[in-house]
């Protein structure tokens, strides 16, 4: 495992472990038994990953403790791992200073309109990102960028199917068009199908497919093209419960990887839950401003399973009112 593949999941162990654990968690990741020939390759990747975790911007309240005399470092971790989780991951990014104002980033986010998209866009506008709107409903993105701007935020826009490449790349060639760069993209790919694996249509199975992986490889592929330095974000299905989910999930997991082999940063998010209101997706928005970063910059090519808190239930009294909130419709 690269040093710079594991620096997200050291974040975790940060908030889990400790930080002195999750110095020894990123060595015992690193260490394997060598040949006498590579072992000088090795101690330099392990001194790098070491080194990640000693260079993260911790507040005054996170103080790197030094080793003790005698640390056995390649100590078995599993009984730490049993330990209480005491932050999730981008409560820990929060925390350590990690998510800086967006002030200035041009930051796209499809399916904007509804879901994780819409709480999304919402936080990246409250950061200071300019947010692009990319939807096919275009009264319901107009809308939402009327709100943003309302709350003094700054987003514009656009209509576009994601499902066909054409408009993607439009969409894309309108952005430039307005601000002469992009920073970063946010692609929804957390379409679901309810239905069962044995009884799915293949029309079904294409839709699927195409919101999914196709849309994905698209916006990939046009940022490759035009701006090959623009980081991408996946946010994946929440829910895995049907064979063809899980093939969905696979080609979204390999392209991310294969992005990393060509330089490129693409990250894939999988959150544990589907959307429940901006005021209960925070954990999600946070981990992707934290990505968004520059001072993360380095961090690319990762699956990151997502833990939400619950979304809040409805009230018996609710459903027989008819009255549902309206940061779940």
């Amino acid at each position: 495992m690269e040093a710079k593949s594991i620096g997200v999941t050291a974040a975790k162990q940060v908030g889990e472990l400790g930080i002195f654990r999750a110095r020894r968690f990123i060595r015992a990741q690193l260490w394997q038994p060598l040949p006498s020939s590579q072992q000088r390759l090795h101690r330099l990747h392990r001194s790098r990953a070491n080194e990640y975790l000693r260079g993260m911007p911790f507040e005054d309240d996170y103080e790197l403790p030094l080793e003790p005399e005698g640390f056995e470092e390649f100590e078995d971790l599993e009984e730490d791992a049993q330990r209480p989780t005491l932050a999730p991951a981008s409560t820990l990014l929060m925390n350590a200073g990690l998510a800086r104002s967006l002030e200035g980033q041009i930051i796209a986010v499809t399916e904007a309109e509804t879901g994780y998209g819409r709480s999304i866009a919402l936080f990246l506008a409250t950061r200071g990102a300019t947010v692009v709107l990319l939807s096919n409903n275009s009264e319901a993105a107009a809308g939402l960028a009327s709100h943003i701007e309302n709350q003094g935020g700054t987003a514009i826009p656009i209509k576009a199917d994601l499902s066909s490449p054409a408009d993607y790349a439009a969409a894309q060639h309108k952005v430039l068009e307005l601000y002469g760069h992009l920073s970063g993209v946010v692609h929804m790919a957390d379409k679901t199908s309810p239905s069962q694996f044995d009884f799915l249509s293949m029309s079904e199975w294409a839709e699927l497919f195409s919101a999914n992986v196709r849309s994905s490889l698209s916006v990939l592929q046009n940022l490759r093209r035009q701006l090959p330095h623009t980081w991408l974000i996946l946010v994946g299905s929440a829910t895995e419960w049907h064979l063809h989910l899980h093939v969905v999930r696979g080609a979204l997991e390999a392209l991310t990887k294969g992005a990393s082999l060509e330089k490129m940063r693409v990250n894939l998010l999988i959150p544990n839950r589907t959307s429940g209101g901006e005021e209960h997706d925070s954990e999600l928005c946070e981990l992707i401003s934290a990505l968004a970063s520059p001072r993360l910059a380095h961090i690319g090519g990762n699956i990151i399973e997502v833990k939400m808190p619950p979304a809040p239930r409805l009230q018996d009294a609710d459903l027989m009112g008819d009255v549902i909130p309206e940061n779940l419709l």
